[in-house]
């Protein structure tokens, strides 16, 4: 809580505040040295003072680094709550501190907490923006957010109001194409009767009606809606509800958002039966990102936002190509989007699915072996120099000219690791390859003054030039 500015109010404050834990006070100053000390010294990460949590107060002033080390002494993002009954997460979002919001679903806030039937993309959807401003991408990316951690896309206020509702009565088309593309059914209704396409309807929004169309896929006489039963995991109806409904009777907007809502919910059974019933694993789906519309397969939109090696499998074994990638500027095949997330798990997991190791985008681009050996060093990552290995013995061309000229020898030597460059010749690599600017991994391991390696390579690459 910010101090207020009117002399009685601030009063209170000021008194309320040398009433409060000692805590709060360095957390008003910002003050991370007196914080980090005060919680070695035992204090309670979990207290509150004002009417709200301490790690409450240092979100909405915008002081993370005391929250990072409020939540390492072990405050809970979702109790105490505050005295409006609100989580730190739902609080923060009721703020419209939508950046904020993010960050603590990034340290692990619950993503489908409810406090008063409220959900934290209810609370987000409900957040009025100015089109194109820096608040509505703030929005965008943390509805997204929500959504790829598994917020329930459908989920239903006590109102019964859902999340397109709330963004088609304020009007948000940008919103409403992005939970279109998670799987919100324009049909599902509140406890008037009312859906988000009679809305519309009924503002004559022919332009958002247009939008939404394509994405109802549940029939009338449906006891459920088809993304609900997935986010649910009530697969047997879902089964039932698929064979009474021919996919060609849903636009393939509809479909491909039905696949999306089993990926987000890591639903593996209804990836496959959706697959089986015509939703395509390989098709390119158009989602907006920031403001902006972009293309992209659903093993790409797995890949994108760490969705774990089991979707992967699921997608594969359901018939997405690995080698798959959008032409849209700077989309990458899957194995190259793995590798430049750092995200060795599905790297591994695409290879066992068939992912070429060799294939680039286009001439001159970076191949996965050069980029796994630019890798290897990175303390935090599992097993690199193993991967590395995967690689060869998936037939990578350990010669494979890269950008700038570059071989995998040639960046194993910038990087100065003997290792490396034993299991790159083990395997055919050619140490008298020049680069570009003419240098040999010869003349890389002398510039990083790596001796061992020089040692190694210089009986056997050519010196002239």
């Amino acid at each position: 809580m910010a101090a207020p500015h009117d002399a009685a109010t601030l009063r209170k404050f000021n008194q309320a505040a040398r009433q409060a834990p000692r805590l709060f006070r360095a957390i008003q100053a910002n003050d991370v040295r007196a914080a980090k000390r005060y919680l070695a010294l035992g204090d309670d990460p979990n207290a509150c003072a004002l009417g709200a949590s301490l790690l409450s107060q240092a979100v909405a002033q915008g002081h993370m680094a005391i929250a990072a080390d409020l939540l390492r002494a072990g405050a809970s993002l979702d109790h105490p709550l505050n005295s409006a009954g609100e989580t730190v997460l739902l609080h923060t979002i009721g703020e419209a501190q939508l950046d904020r919001a993010a960050d603590l679903i990034v340290l692990g806030a619950d993503v489908k907490a409810k406090v008063a039937g409220i959900t934290p993309l209810l609370a987000a959807s409900a957040v009025v923006v100015k089109p194109f401003s820096t608040r509505a991408r703030e929005q965008l990316d943390l509805v997204r957010l929500l959504l790829v951690r598994g917020a329930g896309v459908n989920a239903q206020a006590p109102d019964g109001a859902t999340a397109l509702m709330l963004a088609v009565r304020n009007g948000n088309a940008t919103l409403i194409r992005l939970l279109l593309f998670f799987g919100a059914d324009p049909l599902l209704r509140d406890h008037s009767g009312v859906h988000a396409l009679r809305l519309v309807q009924d503002a004559k929004r022919g332009d958002i009606e247009a939008v939404l169309a394509p994405y109802v896929s549940t029939p009338d006489d449906a006891a459920a809606p088809i993304a609900a039963l997935i986010e649910a995991g009530r697969n047997d109806e879902l089964t039932s509800l698929l064979s009474r409904l021919h996919a060609d009777k849903v636009a393939y907007p509809g479909r491909q958002a039905l696949l999306v809502t089993a990926l987000v919910q890591h639903n593996l059974q209804a990836i496959a039966q959706l697959a089986r019933w015509g939703a395509d694993p390989n098709g390119v789906m158009e989602m907006t990102d920031g403001l902006d519309p972009v293309g992209m397969t659903p093993l790409q939109l797995a890949i994108g936002y760490d969705m774990g090696p089991e979707v992967l499998e699921a997608l594969g074994r359901a018939g997405a190509d690995p080698n798959r990638a959008v032409e849209l500027g700077d989309d990458e095949l899957p194995l190259m989007m793995a590798l430049t997330r750092h995200n060795l798990t599905a790297a591994r997991t695409l290879l066992r699915l068939g992912a070429d190791p060799n294939r680039t985008r286009a001439a001159g681009d970076m191949p996965a072996l050069t980029i796994a050996v630019a890798l290897a060093d990175l303390p935090e990552l599992d097993n690199p120099m193993g991967f590395v290995q995967q690689l060869l013995d998936r037939g990578a061309n350990p010669n494979a000219i890269g950008s700038f000229g570059m071989t995998p020898l040639h960046m194993a030597a910038i990087d100065g690791n003997a290792a490396l460059v034993r299991q790159l010749l083990a395997h055919g690599a050619d140490p008298n390859v020049r680069d570009d600017r003419h240098n040999t991994a010869l003349d890389y391991a002398r510039q990083a003054k790596a001796a061992e390696l020089v040692t190694m390579l210089k009986p056997m690459t050519h010196i002239t030039r």
